[in-house]
């Protein structure tokens, strides 16, 4: 069976899934396979200084994805998210640490 969707919570539960743009497959794979590739976790981070509070946390989070006021890092096993509130804590108006989804696989 195929399933098209643009909502990828919908394809959570398929056995694979594809992601395409201008008509080609640009991944595909498991989708727990998929989003495991991201890391253990997703540090979200509202800022009104994304970009600077990306820089300074590139070290230890490595590269972010920024929407608008939203910054987003993956965290693997090697990067820790230690000391992100310190860190952070000028610059932020609220943040959240959770699972990777379908969704960031996307973004990312």
């Amino acid at each position: 069976m195929l399933l098209t969707t643009h909502y990828l919570e919908e394809a959570a539960d398929c056995d694979e899934v594809a992601f395409l743009s201008a008509g080609r497959i640009v991944r595909q794979g498991n989708p727990r396979a998929l989003t495991e590739t991201l890391g253990a976790y997703i540090v979200e981070v509202e800022t009104h200084r994304p970009q600077e509070l990306a820089e300074q946390l590139a070290p230890r989070l490595g590269a972010a994805l920024i929407e608008g006021e939203r910054l987003r890092s993956a965290v693997t096993g090697a990067r820790r998210s230690g000391g992100l509130a310190g860190r952070a804590c000028g610059h932020c108006a609220g943040g959240a640490l959770r699972r990777p989804n379908l969704n960031d696989v996307f973004l990312w």
